[in-house]
């Protein structure tokens, strides 16, 4: 999936919980940290127990963005199953609580759990149909974006198209046709179309989309996911030298090294890199962008996100297949994110070892 949304609430404490959904947080000692203060926190009263809720769903973020996504669910389901009987929980407060456990159920490729609590949200929602709140109408955007990435991802593209035309219908009454929303939701239908299979359609759009793209480093992202989806439909017909050079671009005008476009870049890159091997043409150019994103990364500070490594390690424990690069590349993230000793970083070198000795396909 391309990207969840999150939104804001009228409940203080809450209003920390939901924003630093896709925030990272410091890992390793924050989140034991966290745990013995939570061990700690006295029970009893309403307060404490909105704070105690708010530290939890806190401890399942940080748990989520150190990759522990098993664990991070255990915590968001405790907070939901508490939600759904909370009296001082406000309405919305507990359809985003709902929403992003939607969130942390797509990542462990439960489609139909995901669905249903977004389905719910909307049912919600609609029972407040009388009000014209800001927060609804944030609310319904949230949710039903989040039902048209799912149904992407999930490949239900009638269901995706259903749900991409009804925000259609809400931000084109809020912007104009050159505000970033409007530009991401033209890509998006672009990329429908490239879900339904429709390849050289999906070009032909995608190459006046490109043409329209306002002047602007606010617009840098969107250069970007078109040149991704670009090397997509080259991939596609197999043209990976084409799609090598689209995928340098895109990284050229990404701006977040932990985003999940980013993740997916490298994906695609580990992709193009072992299908160009298969033909004895070995990468050059993308392991030199690599490296020069690894230079970038040497100068980042603080806890990294690991989720471009993931995106790699997923693609290399389904296929099986590693470039050097590939390796070389999931390595320093992982000692750059978590550091040289961490469980997950030396699990990683353990295993690449292992693979590199046996020749013989190893999931991580």
């Amino acid at each position: 999936m391309n990207k969840f949304y999150s939104g804001t609430i009228r409940t203080v404490l809450f209003s920390v919980l939901i924003t630093t959904l896709f925030v990272v947080i410091p890992t390793g000692h924050a989140v034991s940290s966290l745990q013995s203060h939570l061990l700690s926190e006295p029970k009893g009263t309403v307060v404490s127990n909105l704070r105690q809720l708010n530290d939890l769903y806190q401890l399942s973020i940080g748990l989520h963005d150190a990759g522990y996504y098993k664990n991070s669910i255990k915590y968001a389901k405790q907070v939901y199953n508490e939600s759904l009987t909370h009296r001082s929980l406000s309405w919305g407060s507990k359809v985003m609580i709902a929403n992003n456990l939607a969130v942390l159920t797509f990542r462990l490729g439960e489609y139909g759990e995901a669905a249903r609590l977004l389905k719910q949200s909307l049912v919600h929602i609609k029972k407040h149909e009388k009000s014209v709140s800001l927060e609804k109408q944030r609310l319904l955007l949230t949710v039903t974006k989040n039902l048209h990435e799912l149904y992407i991802a999930s490949g239900n593209t009638l269901l995706a198209e259903r749900y991409l035309l009804a925000i259609s219908k809400i931000e084109r009454k809020k912007y104009s046709a050159d505000h970033p929303i409007m530009v991401h939701q033209r890509f998006q239908e672009i990329n429908l179309e490239f879900q339904k299979s429709n390849f050289d359609y999906a070009r032909k759009l995608l190459i006046s989309h490109w043409h329209q793209l306002p002047i602007g480093k606010l617009y840098n992202e969107a250069r970007s996911e078109t040149n991704l989806l670009s090397a997509k439909i080259y991939i596609q017909h197999g043209e990976f030298d084409k799609a090598l050079i689209k995928l340098n671009k895109a990284l050229d005008w990404q701006q977040h090294i932990d985003s999940e476009l980013n993740a997916n870049i490298y994906k695609q890159l580990s992709y193009v890199s072992y299908k160009k091997r298969q033909g004895d043409k070995f990468p050059v150019q993308s392991l030199r962008y690599h490296q020069q994103r690894m230079d970038i990364l040497n100068r980042l500070y603080g806890a990294l996100h690991p989720r471009i490594a993931q995106a790699l390690s997923d693609y290399a424990s389904v296929t099986g297949h590693w470039t050097p690069e590939a390796k070389a590349l999931v390595i320093d993230i992982y000692t750059q994110c978590l550091g040289s000793n961490h469980p997950r970083t030396r699990k990683i070198n353990r295993v690449l070892l292992k693979q590199r000795s046996s020749n013989k396909q190893v999931a991580l």
